[in-house]
């Protein structure tokens, strides 16, 4: 329960602000991103408003951006547990106190 709790809690939104952070610093991978959102909306017909779900399915560089977030962003540092004595794992030792996720 709780570690659902906290793995879930805003992760969205933490991941757009952190997907917008990146693509901020690396403006070359925005105009990418953002060439490949204006042919897609290029293409649409004048009359639709939304998203479909053919059009998301098509947004293959944005959808990697927003993987690299995930794999460069973290959210293990919230959600951790402390040793409460030495223990070893695969061969290695982990002291008694350290912070573990």
């Amino acid at each position: 329960g709780r570690m659902y709790l906290n793995a879930g809690h805003e992760s969205s939104g933490h991941i757009t602000m952190w997907a917008t952070y990146f693509l901020q610093k690396h403006p070359e991978i925005f105009k990418k991103a953002k060439a490949e959102q204006e042919a897609i909306v290029k293409n649409r017909p004048s009359d639709q408003k939304g998203v479909t779900l053919k059009e998301i399915r098509q947004m293959d560089y944005l959808s990697k951006v927003i993987d690299e977030t995930l794999r460069v962003v973290t959210f293990s540092f919230v959600v951790f547990r402390e040793a409460k004595k030495d223990f070893m794992i695969n061969g290695y030792t982990i002291p008694k106190g350290w912070k573990v996720s």
